[in-house]
């Protein structure tokens, strides 16, 4: 990916100017006292404009502990600022995603009063279904930011990906102790009950502070430099995701993506024809032979959708060319297409992908496996090299398998 931002002069002093406020902290000056400093530089220029000087130090490779520095202070300068309002069409992506922030707030607001009425069976059974914040955030971090990340902005991405963690792992954690400590057999103390207090009230600071971060930064910048056409694919697969604290009828639909969405299907209908160039590999009137047989295109797409798998195809540079997603574990919405594998993945992910498709291709290792618990369901991940005939490296494949049913169905097995 290429640097947006590294020959504009502008951006180089804006950069240079945060970068110094950040040295004066770390030699001991008040945060408060470079906070308005910071403020009253940026206070009329527009949020791509802290967003490009910020990219340029990411882009220098500043530590972790600079970059939650700068987070904080351009946190202070969007409390400051007015807030953004946009004027989108019912259903537009950015609106929906609004829609759902509404919610979320409503949704926090009513845990807040259930707490301190002491509402407990409410209270855990809401801070359960605040895990829905997932899915706002996972259409953030799979449709909206892999396309920032194109056109040269891995910031948003990089920050908002690490703090959208931290409150996802937040939550879990809190709704667990909080389980704990409600549980029947559990004597409870005040002073635990107030620890619990604090708690909830820096989460739900970080989740409110998210929302501003989203509508005043991360959605204008969105709307700024994705095309109509990006728009409308991210349109197409919101339902891959679901959506947060919102019922499907309550959305609506947006008249563009339903129209340009009803003529993507009926052009792939008409199109939808075994090419002139499968009978010279061997594909005679749409059939794939193979050593072991042959079949239809359509038969195989038919029992491929029977598989209770996800199955993903990388190439050898890399980028997304296949999937099957009926195992529905991971959304998987067909803007990934085409897409390299590492806008896919948290920016802390990237190294470790690298390392093991460079491993592939030298052929160091030739699998590895992941098993791990998530949301409660035991999932193994499987990445497996893939070499041609000859031995040469043409892809990885990716199996993502649910083996919940598969233990629960081993546990009643009897012998043969």
């Amino acid at each position: 990916m290429s640097n947006a931002t590294t020959n504009d002069p502008i951006v180089l002093e804006n950069a240079n100017f945060i970068q110094s406020l950040i040295n004066r902290i770390r030699t001991g000056e008040s945060m408060e006292n470079v906070k308005r400093e910071f403020v009253e530089h940026f206070k009329d220029s527009e949020q791509e404009v802290v967003i490009r000087a910020e990219q340029e130090l990411l882009d220098r490779g500043i530590s972790e502990m600079e970059v939650n520095t700068f987070v904080e202070l351009h946190g202070s300068l969007m409390n400051s600022a007015a807030p953004i309002t946009h004027t989108l069409a019912p259903g537009h992506p950015i609106q929906i995603l609004n829609d759902e922030n509404i919610a979320i707030e409503k949704f926090i607001a009513q845990i807040e009063y259930d707490f301190q009425a002491g509402s407990i069976k409410r209270l855990l059974e809401k801070m359960t279904q605040l895990n829905q914040i997932r899915v706002h955030y996972m259409k953030k971090e799979g449709l909206i930011m892999p396309v920032l990340y194109r056109k040269g902005f891995t910031g948003p991405s990089t920050i908002m990906w690490d703090k959208d963690n931290e409150i996802k792992h937040e939550i879990k954690i809190l709704t667990r102790d909080l389980k704990k400590f409600f549980a029947p057999d559990n004597i409870q103390h005040t002073d635990e009950l107030l620890a619990f207090k604090l708690r909830i009230d820096k989460l739900f600071t970080q989740m409110r502070d998210m929302i501003t971060r989203e509508e005043r930064v991360f959605f204008p910048v969105a709307l700024k430099y994705l095309t109509q056409e990006d728009w409308l694919e991210i349109y197409r697969d919101m339902d891959e995701y679901g959506f947060a604290f919102l019922n499907k009828d309550q959305i609506p639909i947006w008249a563009a993506g339903d129209v340009w969405q009803r003529a993507q299907t009926k052009f792939f209908e008409k199109t939808f024809e075994p090419p002139a160039d499968f009978v010279t590999n061997g594909m005679i009137d749409g059939k794939i032979k193979l050593p072991t047989g042959e079949i239809t295109i359509r038969q195989l797409e038919a029992v491929l959708k029977l598989l209770p798998i996800d199955i993903t195809f990388i190439d050898e540079n890399d980028k997304i060319r296949f999937f099957v997603n009926e195992g529905k574990i991971f959304p998987r919405p067909r803007s990934v297409l085409g897409r390299d594998v590492m806008e896919c993945h948290p920016p802390k992910l990237v190294p470790m992908i690298k390392q093991l498709l460079n491993d592939f291709r030298n052929k160091t290792r030739d699998h590895l496996e992941i098993c791990k618990i998530v949301d409660g369901k035991p999932l193994c991940v499987d990445y497996v090299a893939v070499y041609d005939d000859r031995g040469r490296y043409i892809g990885t494949v990716e199996f993502v398998q649910n083996f919940e049913n598969a233990i629960s169905n081993f546990a009643h097995a009897s012998e043969f």
